[in-house]
């Protein structure tokens, strides 16, 4: 829906200029008269307005995001419709995207780039915290004012646009480059999306260039599964190890090896700018770090304002107002014309010489223009005066003038009793004479017109018609399990025009570019401009399984459960317990429930029944008390001797200790560790300590035992594994 300056909405909202154009709006800057303010007014575009499922979605998401309040986000201040017209009205940013400043200025120095992230993570952060994902992060969606500061916008727009799959459409190919892998597979969507999408914002603006590009959606889409990062200093010597690092994290292909949430990411560039620059308050986020003049900004509106309606008037229109047509759109359709196409099946375009040099349409023209037209109308009008009134007739001899010729109508695109209507009003007549294929001609109207063997049409002759048959068919030719290279190639070698999409699909048997399949299927009959959606195998699909409840269970009923769930079960860890049965499940190292990728191991705990106890030493026999004033006597033959006392057998004694232990062994770029403290005794294995540490904090932890005991501690790797960190031997007895 296009809007003129000067129009109402809503009788509230006064449309003032058009200032660009998207994929699904057309954007306009409005006054609202009510609280007589500037706003930025986007009117769907028609192809959205006729799906009812979408401005439903749209309404939900857009009256969600309104509810986010940040100086980093764009505001949402109103969504309605009046007539056709479906909008939402939004704060009105005087500036330029960031976008349009990467074109000009890219690439960034280290510290406007981290600056400038660490706004658009603020951002995600305050609309993640309210259960709000964008899913849409690109510079086209950041807008920086004259003062420097980064806001996104579209919240909730992009998740109401979002779909499962790519295709080749134009609209795809500006979000493509910055989608996730899980996008590009049309797989699960959540928080870390948005974080590999500001990843590649921050390469860009390092570079000035696209980490992933490409001829279609699909090859770009492909490269963001397969290849890796680009290392960005090869292009911006000028950036730390830090800002680097931090790419590498947001841009990891699993989203499991990503930052965990959007607060762990902006603290690292929080900490990547203090450590780069001594203005400590970027950091915060809360001031610019982009040094703009307004000189600048107003340059780069000028190059990228689109062409206003009011200064370049379309040929179309111009012949619209000529002929006094109502409907601008269809100024050229007959009622079985399709919308968009001349007889030719092209487009209409400007005429390039209505137009001055600064492409702006010429008065003098204008007035040279009406001129004409009035003087084809007053000669168009005697004419028919002539022919009607005044034309001789026949004289007595025979004789006499000649009747004109006939111009009869374009008749393509009509029905037959139109064109007879029409017809008999000039005075000939219609007749149908064979049929043709047509691409752009329903079936069963007009296609062609002529004069058979006849020079000219005059009065009672006739005019010969060909109908349309609409488009002939043909055979779609089968490029299953063909690269996509090899498919394109087979469709270019066709006589006939067949047009397609591609969409991504997980194979586990198709290598990834292979087509696994396409609609229609080889050997379809089909007219021609059909369109053929090619379905390109992304390779095996990322299949997960969720994590059993093995309490109380035996250790072989977990390995069961475990294994029937089609994950991993390592040998159990077994250590006293005084409440559950020996053999039976204490603990496991993932939470019932937890999703986890199919194959993921997941270790339990198993008891090896009461920890042990002091035994008590027993008590010595009693000497039998001698009888008064006897004398023991001792055995005959026997020397005398005193029997001594018996000693008790010796007991071990149980000892605590406090220890403090330290994780060794760091994963690169890890600030939170997964361990596990075992203490290994006589008795068996005891989990002292199981959870997670920031690297660097000690681990506290009491051990009981006697004797000789070992303490080992294991840390989880980055593919789940838990790997030996260290042993330390611990003697109880001393």
């Amino acid at each position: 829906m296009i809007l003129s300056p000067g129009q109402e909405i809503a009788e509230r909202y006064e449309i003032l200029d058009k200032i660009g154009s998207g994929g699904m709006a057309n954007v306009y800057k409005a006054l609202d008269k009510k609280l007589n303010r500037k706003v930025t007014f986007k009117v769907m575009r028609e192809e959205f307005v006729t799906d009812d499922d979408f401005l439903k979605r749209f309404d939900i998401e857009a009256r969600a995001a309104a509810n986010l309040s940040s100086q980093h986000i764009v505001n949402v201040y109103d969504v309605g419709a009046e007539d056709d017209i479906n909008y939402i009205v939004m704060e009105y940013v005087d500036g330029v995207t960031l976008k349009q400043l990467i074109k000009k200025r890219a690439p960034f120095d280290n510290d406007e780039m981290l600056g400038v992230a660490i706004q658009i993570a603020t951002a995600l952060e305050h609309a993640h915290k309210n259960g709000i994902i964008h899913r849409d992060i690109k510079p086209q969606n950041i807008l920086v004012t004259r003062g420097g500061i980064s806001k996104v916008t579209d919240f909730g727009i992009a998740r109401a646009t979002t779909a499962a799959t790519i295709t080749t459409t134009s609209n795809s190919m500006g979000s493509v480059h910055y989608f996730s892998p899980e996008q590009a597979r049309g797989g699960f969507v959540d928080f870390k999306s948005d974080i590999y999408s500001l990843g590649i914002v921050m390469y860009e603006m390092a570079t000035g260039q696209l980490p992933y590009d490409g001829d279609s959606p699909v090859s770009i889409a492909l490269k963001h599964i397969n290849d890796p990062l680009p290392d960005p200093r090869v292009i911006n010597t000028r950036l730390s190890e830090a800002a680097v690092a931090i790419m590498r994290k947001a841009t990891a292909k699993l989203s499991a090896d990503r930052y965990q949430d959007i607060t762990e990411m902006a603290n690292d560039l929080k900490r990547a700018i203090t450590n780069s620059s001594e203005d400590v308050s970027r950091m915060f986020g809360e001031t610019s770090t982009l040094a703009l003049t307004d000189e600048e900004i107003d340059q780069i509106n000028r190059e990228s304002a689109p062409p206003q309606p009011s200064t370049k008037v379309p040929a179309r229109a111009r012949r619209q107002a000529r002929q006094g047509q109502d409907e601008p759109d269809n100024w050229q359709l007959g009622p079985g014309r399709k919308r968009g196409a001349n007889k030719r099946g092209q487009q209409d375009d400007y005429d390039d010489d209505d137009f001055d040099d600064d492409g702006v349409f010429s008065d003098k023209k204008v007035v040279v223009a009406a001129v004409l037209t009035s003087f084809v109308l007053i000669l168009l009008i005697a004419t028919l005066f002539w022919m009607v009134f005044l034309r001789p007739g026949e004289d007595a001899n025979g004789g006499g003038v000649a009747a004109p010729p006939i111009n009869a109508p374009d008749f393509s695109g009509w029905s037959v009793e139109d064109a007879r209507t029409v017809a008999d009003s000039l005075g000939f007549e219609i007749a149908v004479e064979g049929e043709e294929a047509s691409d752009f001609i329903d079936a069963g109207f007009i296609v062609s017109q002529s004069l058979g063997d006849a020079s000219a049409l005059y009065e009672g002759g006739t005019l010969f018609v060909a109908l349309s048959r609409g488009s002939d068919r043909f055979e779609v030719p089968d490029v299953s399990l063909k690269t996509t290279e090899d498919a394109y190639a087979i469709f270019m070698e066709l006589d006939y025009p067949l047009e397609t999409s591609e969409v991504l699909e997980w194979s586990d048997d198709v290598p990834i570019g292979v087509v696994v399949r396409h609609d229609p299927p080889g050997g379809s009959l089909v007219p021609a401009h059909t369109l053929i959606t090619l379905y390109i195998s992304s390779g095996p699909a990322q299949r997960t399984s969720v994590v059993p409840n093995l309490a109380n269970m035996t250790e072989a009923q977990a390995i069961t459960a475990i294994q029937e769930a089609q994950l991993a079960a390592p040998r159990a860890v077994r250590a006293p317990s005084a409440t559950v049965a020996e053999g039976v499940v204490v603990r496991q190292a993932i939470a019932a429930g937890t999703e986890v990728p199919v194959g993921s191991p997941v270790e339990f705990t198993v008891s090896s029944g009461p920890p042990p106890t002091e035994s008590p030493a027993p008590s010595p026999s009693p000497s039998p008390s001698p009888t008064p004033g006897a004398s023991p006597s001792p055995s005959p033959g026997a020397s005398p001797e005193v029997s001594p006392t018996p000693s008790p057998p010796p007991t071990d004694v149980i000892v605590s200790r406090h220890l403090s232990i330290n994780i060794q062994r760091v994963p690169p770029g890890a600030e939170m560790v997964h361990a596990r403290v075992i203490l290994r005794t006589a008795a068996g294995d005891q989990t002292v300590f199981d959870g997670s540490v920031d690297v660097g904090a000690p681990i506290p932890v009491t051990v009981s035992g006697a004797g000789q005991a070992r303490l080992m501690v294991f840390v989880r790797d980055e593919s789940g594994n838990f790997r030996d960190d260290s042993e330390t031997p611990i003697d109880f007895s001393e």
